[in-house]
């Protein structure tokens, strides 16, 4: 006999005893085909898994890279709002000027 199969009469007599303790009309659940369902669940989800950890990675990076551009661009933000503010008090220094030119001829 395989060991498959032995392994598989163990599991089934094992699902009989615990069936016949809880429930003894109750139907064992364990079959082969039942097995082969779990293993392809069980592959499913192993797969299902491995892409959810591969979609964090992906997801990690992109955010560590999306939060260095913030970064960048709250620095430059600032650095052109600076350049704003002297500008404006320059072309304001220059109109004050300008009035009391026009004002002292």
């Amino acid at each position: 006999m395989p060991s498959a199969t032995l392994g598989h009469l163990c599991l089934q007599s094992t699902a009989m005893r615990i069936h016949e303790i809880v429930d003894p009309s109750a139907k064992p659940i364990y079959y082969l085909e039942d097995m082969s369902n779990t293993n392809n669940n069980m592959d499913d989800l192993e797969k299902q898994v491995e892409e959810l950890l591969s979609l964090c990675d992906k997801l990690t990076q992109s955010n560590s890279t999306l939060r260095g551009t913030v970064n960048q661009l709250t620095t430059e933000r600032s650095g052109l709002i600076q350049q704003k503010d002297k500008a404006r008090n320059h072309i304001e220094s220059m109109i004050t000027r300008l009035k009391s030119m026009e004002e002292n001829p």
